[in-house]
C-alpha cells in the first residue's frame, strides 16, 4: 500500500512526502491514514527517511505518530535518530522522540542517548532532555547531564542543569 502527498499549483504538482507499508487502513472523512508492517516513510522536501512497523499519519493535521520503534535517517548530514516512539509536526519540521532515544553522527563519530530528543530537522538542532550522555571521538569527550542543546553533525552540543560531567581522554 502506498500514499502519497502532492503539493504545488494544478498543472505542477509534485510528490511532498510518501508512506508505504504492507497493510493499512485509510480514513477518507478524516483523511487519516494508518498502516503497518514494513513501513517505509519518505519525507522528500527535508528529505528525511522513517522505517517502523506502524505510522499513522493526519493529512489534514499534517502530523505523523509512530507508537512504536521507530528509526530515522536524515542522509545529507548522516545521522540516524533511533527510539521507541516518535511524533511529527510535518508542517514545522519537528520531530519529538521518546523512549529510549539514541542519536548517532555517522560522520564525525558523534552519539547521544536521551529520554527525549527534539529534532528541528530545518535548522539540524536537537534539544535533548533526561539522561543525556553524549560521546565524541574526535576529540574523545564525553558529558552527562539532564539536559542538551545542540547539533550532532557540528559537535557543538551545551549541556546544561542540574549534574553535568564532563570527561576529556588527552590522547
Amino acid at each position: 500500500l502506498k500514499v502519497e502527498q502532492l503539493k504545488g499549483e494544478p498543472g505542477s504538482l509534485a510528490v511532498s512526502d510518501r508512506v508505504t507499508g504492507d497493510q493499512g487502513e485509510l480514513d477518507l472523512a478524516a483523511l487519516i491514514v494508518e498502516l503497518t508492517q514494513n513501513v517505509e516513510v519518505e519525507l522528500l522536501e527535508q528529505p528525511v527517511g522513517i522505517l517502523s512497523d506502524i505510522a499513522i499519519w493526519n493529512v489534514n493535521a499534517e502530523t505523523l505518530t509512530v507508537p512504536g520503534r521507530v528509526r530515522i535517517t536524515q542522509p545529507e548530514q548522516s545521522i540516524r535518530v533511533t527510539a521507541n516512539r516518535g511524533d511529527m509536526d510535518l508542517s514545522g519540521s519537528i520531530v519529538t522522540l521518546s523512549q529510549g532515544v539514541q542519536a548517532i553522527s555517522q560522520d564525525n563519530q558523534s552519539r547521544l542517548n536521551a529520554a527525549r530528543v527534539i529534532w528541528n530537522l530545518t535548522s539540524s538542532e536537537i534539544t535533548a532532555e533526561g539522561n543525556v550522555d553524549y560521546r565524541q571521538s574526535d576529540p574523545p569527550v564525553t558529558i552527562t547531564g539532564p539536559r542538551a542543546v545542540g547539533r550532532l553533525e557540528a559537535q557543538t552540543v551545551v549541556v546544561s542543569g542540574g549534574n553535568v560531567i564532563t570527561e576529556i581522554t588527552p590522547q
